[in-house]
């Protein structure tokens, strides 16, 4: 007995598009039960080459569709004045650091409006590893605050001097259901060196956090 594949409805195609990050609307055209145009309206502000590749892994992670990124045409539009939102960003508003021996325990508590998130690291070994647990904390208190839209790893995070300033440069991976994303940030030291690492850390997540931060997150 043989199994007959069902080929999804473009009514079903098109729900899936739409739930891509940045879509706002869309229109899949199929011709005998085949695809052959998808026009999708996007907010400015992710680039039409990168919504075309989400709309492609979509369609084949959930249905095991390949489309011709040539028959996916993207449109962009700038929202109006009235329809902007602020951005909300969380601040660190604590940072607590534990020690027992070599061992090093990183607190760092952030905040949006009445709401805290606390990330936390731990490991063993001298200043420079304190630097790193207090991005690596960071990076767990904003992932708290995101949600389950993505996880942040801290791939490296390298100490500079230039121009008479010191500072962090933070090599930081973004991974979501597209795939990898390497970000690099930097920070120069203000009053403390934890404070720019995790600034720097930070600085490297900021311009994904506003539509990061539209997607519904769970309570």
């Amino acid at each position: 007995m043989h199994l007959v594949h069902k080929l999804p409805t473009a009514a079903e195609v098109q729900a899936a598009i739409e739930r891509v990050r940045g879509v706002t609307a869309s229109r899949v055209v199929a011709e005998n039960g085949v695809i052959s145009e998808v026009h999708i309206l996007a907010e400015a502000g992710r680039s039409p080459k990168q919504i075309v590749r989400d709309v492609e892994s979509v369609c084949q992670a959930q249905f095991g569709l390949a489309l011709d990124h040539r028959k996916i045409s993207v449109a962009l539009i700038q929202p109006s004045e009235k329809e902007r939102t602020p951005v909300v960003r969380p601040e660190v508003r604590g940072l607590r650091v534990e020690t027992g021996g070599r061992e090093i325990h990183v607190h760092v508590l952030m905040g949006v409006g009445d709401e805290t998130y606390e990330g936390s690291a731990q490991g063993v070994g001298g200043v420079r590893q304190r630097y790193r647990l207090a991005a690596t904390a960071a990076l767990e208190a904003l992932q708290r605050f995101l949600g389950e839209s993505c996880r942040f790893e801290l791939d490296d995070l390298v100490s500079f001097h230039l121009g008479g300033y010191d500072g962090f440069l933070a090599g930081v991976v973004m991974i979501s259901a597209f795939g990898e994303e390497q970000l690099v940030g930097s920070a120069l030291v203000k009053t403390d060196m934890m404070d720019a690492a995790i600034d720097a850390a930070l600085n490297a997540v900021s311009r994904r956090i506003p539509s990061l931060a539209g997607e519904e997150r769970p309570d």
